[in-house]
């Protein structure tokens, strides 16, 4: 399998806004406590008890749990289960109610496919596509510009990827953002006419 673009250390912050549960209102204390314990799972390292606890929660939701969906997406991307991540994005987007979701979604989904990208097929070009999706569907999510500015670099297209870049620097995201993106705006494989891989 090819190696992923983007650090496992960073899946997390590189998806997009994963809120937490509980700022929804939920009447079903089962539930909460399934998807608190695969959140915890999961920031621990523990994927196969995260995969089980997200799973059961799904349940109890009737198999209607866009978050739940992305998370086991977050899960299957770190054990290089891709195409298990990329189906449980298309699960969330089904069952998802809100832009904020579907654009966490697409963003996981981008992710996934530029793991498995080589330059010009299309994979790249899909992950280009789901990473404008979440763009489109929020504007201010910082992440979702540069994962889009990722998968411009990686086709070539400088420029674009350029506005991007500097679109998130605008956005005022966290440092570990903040850098990766100033890295890219000074590295010079990110200049236009430099191609990047």
């Amino acid at each position: 399998m090819h190696r992923l673009i983007l650090s496992f250390t960073l899946v997390l912050c590189l998806v997009g806004p994963m809120r937490a549960q509980n700022s929804r209102p939920q009447a079903d204390p089962q539930f909460q406590q399934q998807f608190h314990a695969g959140r915890e799972a999961l920031a621990t390292g523990k994927n196969k008890e995260a995969l089980e606890a997200f799973k059961k929660a799904n349940k109890l939701k009737n198999n209607s749990c866009a978050d739940c969906y992305i998370n086991m997406a977050v899960v299957y991307l770190r054990i290089a289960e891709v195409e298990n991540a990329v189906t449980n994005c298309d699960k969330a987007l089904g069952v998802s109610g809100d832009d904020q979701t579907k654009a966490t979604a697409h963003s996981m989904k981008g992710t996934a496919l530029l793991s498995l990208s080589n330059i010009g097929d299309q994979n790249l070009r899909d992950a280009e596509a789901e990473y404008r999706a979440a763009t489109e569907l929020d504007k201010s999510e910082p992440i979702f510009h540069l994962n889009l500015a990722t998968a411009l670099l990686r086709q070539s297209k400088d420029e674009e990827a350029r506005d991007e870049l500097n679109q998130c620097l605008m956005l005022h995201p966290a440092k570990p953002i903040a850098d990766r993106v100033n890295q890219l705006l000074t590295d010079s494989k990110a200049r236009p006419g430099k191609r990047c891989s």
